[in-house]
This record gives C-alpha cells, structure tokens and sequence, in this order.
C-alpha cells in the first residue's frame, strides 16, 4: 500500500526541474525543443539514433522486430549501465500501438529525451536512472503510423487477411483474447486469427518477459483517463488493491487544472486481449493505460505540448514507485459533480437538470463553476436561476455540498432529436476541478393539421373531386394512415397531386405538406336532397385508437329526366270501332315527378284512364288511351306531361287512321286467314297421299325383283348337283315362276 508523502514531494520537485527547455548534457547537446510538427515514422528513427549518439554512456537503440511491410520496432534502453542487464527494477513505456492515434507517440518521445536529456544536471532524475532500467517503445505501430502518415484514417497494422486488412494490435494479447474484440478483418477491433499473431504484440510480450518491469503505462488518445484492470469483466480475479491509489495518485501529480479521471478499465468500455489485462494476469506487472486528455485522435499539434507537460510528472512519479522508496499522498484536493433527471422535453419548454457539487478532498475549497452548450443551436441556452450562463462561486467547506440547479431553454423551432451538449465545470483556486457533460434533447411534439374541401352541391351519376391537405406542424417525423369513406357509399380513389400512387402510411417530415385528391363515381340511384357524407381520416403513429377526422356533406341536387312513349304510334280500325294504346311514363330522374298528362290535337277521339299523376324517383307508370272511331280520317293525339307550373318534362303522338264501316253494304268478306290455311292443309294431304303410293309400287316391284333372283338362283343349284336337265319348257316355266 502507499505509505506517507516524502517521496512524492520530491517527485513534483523534481518535475520542476525538468521542464521543458535546453539543458546541460553530455556532448553538448540539449533537451528537444521542437514540439511544432507531429514525427513520422522516418522522423522518429532519425531522432532516436540522433538521442543515443548523443547519449551513448545511458542509452542504447535496441531492434524488437521487423513489421508485415518490413519496418524495424525501436526500443530505446535507459540506465547507467546501459550494455549490461542489472537487478534493477524495469520500467516499460509504449506509445502508437493505435496508428491514428499520434498523440501517443509524442508523449513517450517527450517523456524519454526528458529524462536522458536531464540525466546530468538534475541529480533526482540521475538517481532515477542510476537505480533502474527503463524501455521505451516510442511506436509500436508503425506500418499502420505509416499508412496514417498519408492522409487514412487508420487503428490497425497492415497485415492483410482474406476480407480485410489489419488487426488491432491492443485486442491481440493473450489473456481473453477474442472474447469481447471483432472476429471479422473488416472489423476496427478484429482480435486476428490467433494471440499473438502478430510481429508487434509479439516483440512486447518478448521485451516484458525477458527485462519483466514492475509497472508499465501505455498512451493513448483520446479521453482524459488513468485507466487500470480489468479491462473485462469476464475477469473473475480480484483487482490488485495497489491499482487504484496509484491511480489516482498519478492524477495528483498532474497540474491541479487538468487532472485526468481514474477508473477500472471495464467501466470506461469492456474489452479483452489488451496489454493491461495481459501483463497483470500472466506476469504480475502494474499496467496502466492513460488516455490522453486530448480533443481527437489526432488535434491540432499545438495541444501537445500542454499533453506532453502535464504527463511527464504522472511517468515520474510511477517510476520512483517501481524504484523506491514509495512516493508520497499530497493534500487531496478534490471535487465532484452528479447530476440527475430528465434531460429532454418539449420545444420551447425548459429542462431543469438538479445537481450535487460535493467536496470530496482534504480541505475547503474556494470554487467556481461554469456552465455551457456545445451550441449546437444557437437559441439553446444553460442557465442558474437567475438566468445567467457562467454562473457560480462560493466557499466549500471540508466534506461540504452545494445544490446546483440547470436550466435549458429547448428552442421552440428545436427538431426531434435535436440535442445540445451541457457543459459543467467546477474548479477550486487550490487546483482541483471535475466537469461532467449532459446531452438536453428536444422532444417530439405532434402537431397534424387536416383540412378537406370540395362542392357543397353535387349530382347523381356524376364525377366528383374533393381535396385533402396533411401537414404536420410538428417537430419530428410523422407517420400517417389515410382512409375515407363515404355514406351513401360510393367509389372513390385517393392519389396525391402528382398523380402517383398513394403509399400508406404516408411519412411526412416536420413542416411538410401534402395535397391529395379524392375521386368519387357517385351511384346513379342517389334520390335529390341524399347528403353524401365523405368521411378523410387521418391515423397517427402516437395515437392510432382516435384518427383525425374531417367530413365534408355534399346535398345531391335534383335530375329530371321523364319520357313518355306510347306503345304503338300508328294504327287503323273501322269506324264506330275502339282501340286501347298503353302510356309509359319513364322517370330517369332521381326527384318525384308530379304533374298532369294532357292531350293536345284531335281530343275528341281520344281519352285517358288517368291524368294526375305522381311518379316516384326511378320509376315506371302506365297509362290507358281509349281511341275512339268516330268518323273515318287520320287523326293525330299529342300526349304532354306538365308540371303544375306548366313546365314540360315529356311528350309524344299517336297517329291512327279510321276506315269506313261497309257492314251495311254487303256481307263482309271472309277473313282471308282461314282459306289460305285450308288451302295449305289440302296440299299437304295431297302429297302425303302421293308420297304413299310412289312408297307402296316402289316396295311391289323390290319384291317382284326379288323373287325372280331366288328363281336364279335355283336354277344353278339343280345344274350344279347333276339332276336331271330340265326341258326348255320346264326351264321357261321356272324362269316365269
């Protein structure tokens, strides 16, 4: 366990004495100064040759492996026995083993020439020295720092598999490996086909194995993060007790302002086959990763040099621990922010977000906090109470917490989704600081507007267009059900405006519109005054169970279509004689008809069985004209149905012509019917008759022709069988027969 404050003191004592800057050196040469420009592979060789030429009495440039593209991994070997392996304690130092992550490198080049570069004029570094052997792999990844070199955005090595190229060289190690890492060459975190399958994860497993350190750090970007195992929590073994002080004794040792946060592996992310896991499970090493606080992979170089400064004394203060005796606890100055609720709601409502500022060190504090939005709108705003945004600072007693209260005005015009970033930072004028971050989203809000409009009038049988428009007044996207339907029912088709089929549902974004066109076949039996009831509805992904709804009435007007037509226009009787002709009346329409039928022209021969009359919509009637033969001539009768304003609706003329009465002149001939069928019965008698004898002599001479043949016949056979010859007369005699 850590023990007192002594040694750590000396560590920050003497972390002021290497600051940046030339020193006084062996051959002359001083610390590094050019911390403008990120190294390439190429760069970094040539500085490590030039640093142990400079260096050759505590340094030694040692080739781990060659690399898939044949590059060689450096290792840099510092102690003031340099060519001989002595019963120090080791101290491992690794950097780039993520190739974009550039960063890394340049803080294990900043931490190794500060040392050797400090060697001879600060006495605290030369004992560090004089009293351990230190490695340091500047690049553990230099294909893949290579690849990156050329303007790729790259995490692997370069060895090429079937379906992809690299493995991620941190997922190769042997302890877990590939039980939570990518199986696929296309994954990032793809683990390879075996542990330690790789030149690079093999040539530290070598270097750990044969010069074992007591403790390591490996840098990576980016986080602001002391991270130490388990990396996995398929890990059952109990974390070292050692870890976690260390820790967050390697955090005090950083300038008070940008002290890193420390926390077990697994709960930053879980992860296996990782250098951390690997060391402590089969090797007993004190492994940390620090995740450089850094704002990328890769940020702008004029961030690395603050990197590479407030890293330094956390290097230091783990390697006086791994030679001893142990460092000092300073004072602990420190602060921390929880924070708890709701952060979302509704465009144009405020989120109140409730929070702990707590003093978790050794003494008050003096603090102030501030407060900010990532502005990612503009109308956001972070606020106190009073409504301010940089906001707070007050004295913090010893173990003392202050309520804290954050308001955020969501814009009213915020999208769904849409989110801003809040920003709490609390800092101490001792140094101690935490800052934590909330992401405030607006809701989604529903706003659907429906209108539907057409004819108030329409007509049977007809055509008719009604116009739909959606549109959605809210924030966030909108899937819709459309329907109509209609009472009386009739056909319809819905399309939009641009004639393409409708898609149901249909998605609207925010403040999107719609214009749909309905078509309805109104039925032809639609009587006048039916109201046509057209329902559009409109269904909602938030509230499926209560549509939106709009109803347009439509009152059908009145058609009149009525015929008369008799059923005979033209015909002829005698006179003093009556005929009957049937009326049809006809009403097409879809409106009683009432009215009368009158009769126009030569009335006198004429009456009807009925003239009031009343016809329902869609129906027949049939009336009765008596035509009387009052006098011969050809007549003519106009049949007019009126209304009882005298409009016309139908019309039509019968024509008949009376003939004389000769009844008393002489007898009236006889109907011509009746002779004309006795006649044909007579003719076809007569030829049924003629048509049996032809049948009866026919069948007499086949008899006769018959017999003669059997005579024949019976001639040969007595021939034939040697009777007696017959004589001439017997012969004519048979032949008779």
């Amino acid at each position: 366990m850590l023990k007192g404050a002594a040694l750590l003191a000396a560590v920050l004592l003497l972390f002021s004495a290497v600051q940046p800057g030339p020193a006084a050196a062996e051959g002359g040469a001083g610390a590094r100064a050019d911390l403008g420009r990120y190294h390439t592979y190429d760069d970094m060789v040539s500085e490590l040759l030039n640093l142990t030429r400079d260096f050759p009495n505590i340094t030694e440039l040692i080739p781990l492996r060659q690399t898939y593209e044949g590059r060689t991994l450096w290792a840099v070997k510092v102690s003031d026995n340099v060519t001989r392996d002595e019963a120090e304690p080791n101290f491992t130092i690794l950097g780039g083993i993520h190739a974009a992550e550039w960063p890394g490198v340049e803080v294990a080049l900043y931490v190794l020439e500060s040392i050797v570069t400090g060697y001879s004029s600060n006495s605290s570094l030369r004992s560090l020295v004089d009293r351990s052997q230190l490695w340091v792999v500047p690049m553990l990844n230099p294909d893949g720092h290579a690849f990156v070199e050329q303007g790729n955005n790259w995490r692997k090595n370069r060895n090429p598999f079937g379906g992809g190229t690299g493995v991620d060289l941190n997922r190769n190690f042997g302890h877990l490996w590939g039980l939570e890492a990518g199986h696929s060459p296309s994954n990032d975190d793809y683990c390879g086909p075996s542990p330690f399958s790789e030149n690079e994860t093999l040539a530290v497993r070598d270097l750990v194995t044969v010069h074992h350190p007591t403790s390591t750090i490996s840098y990576h970007t980016f986080g602001g993060n002391i991270l130490y195992p388990w990396g996995s929590t398929l890990d059952p073994s109990p974390v070292d007790p050692r870890l976690r002080p260390l820790a967050q004794n390697m955090s005090l040792a950083m300038p008070a302002a940008r002290r890193y946060t420390t926390v077990q592996a697994s709960a930053y992310y879980s992860a296996t086959g990782d250098t951390d896991d690997f060391f402590l499970a089969n090797l007993s090493i004190l492994p940390f990763t620090i995740e450089l606080g850094s704002t990328g992979t890769k940020p702008q170089y004029s961030e690395v040099a603050a990197l590479c400064e407030e890293n330094l004394p956390v290097a230091l203060y783990l390697i006086n621990y791994t030679v001893g005796p142990e460092p000092p606890r300073p004072v602990n100055h420190s602060l921390g922010l929880s924070w708890y609720g709701q952060p979302s709601a509704l465009p144009g409502s405020i989120i109140t977000l409730p929070g702990l500022l707590r003093n978790r060190g050794d003494a008050a504090e003096n603090v102030t906090l501030n407060i900010s939005t990532n502005n990612t709108w503009p109308a956001w705003m972070s606020f106190n109470g009073t409504g301010n945004v940089t906001v707070y600072e007050s004295a913090l007693p010893l173990n003392g917490t202050i309520d804290i209260r954050i308001h955020v005005l969501v814009p009213p015009g915020a999208r769904a989704g849409e989110s801003t970033r809040v920003q709490v930072a609390v800092t101490s004028t001792a140094g101690a600081s935490d800052s934590m971050s909330m992401v405030c989203t607006a809701e989604k809000s529903h706003n659907i507007s429906v209108s539907l409009t057409g004819p108030s009038q329409v007509r049977a049988n007809n055509t008719v267009i009604a116009w739909a428009q959606v549109r959605n007044g809210g924030n966030g996207l909108e899937s819709l059900l459309l329907s109509a339907s209609t009472v009386p029912k009739c056909n319809y088709n819905m399309s939009l405006e641009s004639q393409l089929a409708l898609r149901n549902p249909l998605n609207l974004t925010a403040g999107e519109t719609e214009n749909l066109t309905i078509t309805m076949q109104l039925p032809r039996n639609l009587t006048a005054d039916t109201i046509v009831n057209l329902t559009f509805k409109v269904g909602t992904d938030y509230d499926l169970a209560s549509p939106i709804t709009r109803n347009l009435l439509m009152s059908v007007l009145p058609s009149q279509n009525l015929s008369v037509a008799a059923g005979l226009h033209n015909l002829g009787f005698p006179a003093g004689q009556n005929r009957t002709v049937d009326i049809l009346l006809r009403n097409d329409g879809n409106g009683w008809e009432n009215g009368t039928l009158r009769l126009s022209g030569d009335t006198i021969y004429a009456s009807l069985d009925n003239r009031s009359l009343q016809l329902p919509p869609f129906s027949n009637q049939t009336v009765h004209l008596d035509l009387t033969g009052k006098k011969k001539g050809n007549w003519t009768v106009r049949l007019q149905f009126l209304t009882a304003d005298n409009e016309l609706r139908g019309e039509d003329n019968v024509t008949f012509t009376v003939v004389a009465n000769k009844t008393a002149e002489r007898p009236v001939p006889p109907d011509p019917i009746p002779v004309v069928v006795v006649l044909v019965l007579i003719t076809v008698i007569s030829l049924a008759l003629l048509y049996w004898e032809f049948q009866r002599v026919g069948r007499r001479a086949q008899e006769e022709a018959h017999e003669r043949e059997m005579r024949r016949r019976e001639l040969k056979r007595r021939s034939r069988s040697g009777s007696r010859r017959l004589s001439g007369d017997e012969r004519t005699r048979l032949v008779r027969k």
